[in-house]
Formats: C-alpha cells, sequence, structure tokens
C-alpha cells in the first residue's frame, strides 16, 4: 500500500506539471497571437495578485512570484486528483463521489480563475479561463487514465 501511495505521489507531481504546462503553453500561443509578450497575461495576473509592478510592463518579478503560485496549485491539484485515482482503483465503487469532486474542482478552478483573472486583472476571459482549464484537466486526467489502464475496466464493471 505504502508503495501504490508512493507511486501515486509521483504521478500527481507529473499530472501537476502536465496541467501547469498547459496553462503556461496556452498562455504564451494566446499572447503571441495577440501580439504580446509570452508572459504577459503572467505579469498581469501577478502584478495584480501581488500589487507589485507596472501593468504595462512585464517585469520579471510578477511573473515568477504569479508562476510560483500556479506551479503549487497545479502540483497540489495534480497529487490529490493521483490520490482520489487511486482510491478509485483500489475501491471502484467509489468512482461516483470522485467523478463528483473532479466535476466540482473543475467549476471552483474557473470560477476562481476566471473572478481572478477577468474581474481582477482584465488579463483573461472567461472563455480563455474555461478553455484552458478543461484542457488542462483532460491532459493530466489523460495521463493518469494511461498510467491506470486497469482503472476504466473496473469502473466499467461497477456501473454496470
Amino acid at each position: 500500500m505504502q508503495e501504490q501511495r508512493a507511486a501515486a505521489l509521483g504521478q500527481g507531481v507529473i499530472a501537476g506539471i502536465i496541467g501547469y504546462a498547459v496553462f503556461v503553453v496556452f498562455f504564451a500561443v494566446t499572447n503571441i497571437i495577440a501580439g504580446q509578450s509570452p508572459f504577459h497575461t503572467a505579469h498581469l495576473l501577478g502584478a495584480a495578485l501581488f500589487g507589485m509592478g507596472d501593468p504595462a510592463a512585464v517585469q520579471p518579478a510578477t511573473v515568477l512570484a504569479y508562476n510560483g503560485i500556479h506551479i503549487i496549485a497545479a502540483l497540489f491539484i495534480g497529487i490529490v486528483t493521483s490520490l482520489l485515482f487511486l482510491e478509485v482503483h483500489l475501491h471502484p465503487a467509489l468512482w461516483y463521489v470522485v467523478m463528483f469532486l473532479f466535476i466540482a474542482g473543475l467549476l471552483y478552478s474557473v470560477a476562481l480563475g476566471g473572478i481572478v483573472a477577468s474581474q481582477i486583472a482584465g488579463a483573461v476571459s472567461w472563455g480563455q479561463v474555461i478553455a484552458v482549464n478543461v484542457l488542462a484537466g483532460l491532459f493530466s486526467g489523460l495521463y493518469l487514465f494511461r498510467v491506470h489502464p486497469r482503472l476504466r475496466e473496473r469502473v466499467r464493471r461497477v456501473a454496470d
């Protein structure tokens, strides 16, 4: 059991990094398409969250501050998600509870991200917040399903 939890923690770190990378790439690409620095959104959010820096000019301190908080949150979410996957693997009947938690977590992430990004900083649209959260969850979830190949079969048997 300890080995499974240790493996789940490692998988959670990878899932968190995947989710974080999706955010970074998504906003870097959208910023470049808009003719801005790839770090523009991270700078605006960092400046709004920490009250530092000139919003007009990208500054490394604000980008690093925002990304530091964001990577910690992504790692936390990845680890919790991975541990939930492990619990479903060990107790397939819990998949209903875990599915509810995933949906609630996605809605919470979208709401929190939307409020911070669009209301405080005006840096990101609600559509972008929804899209990037869904993509991050999708890619991280696909990774976790890939490292738990028997999970789908076990859940399917319980659901039938």
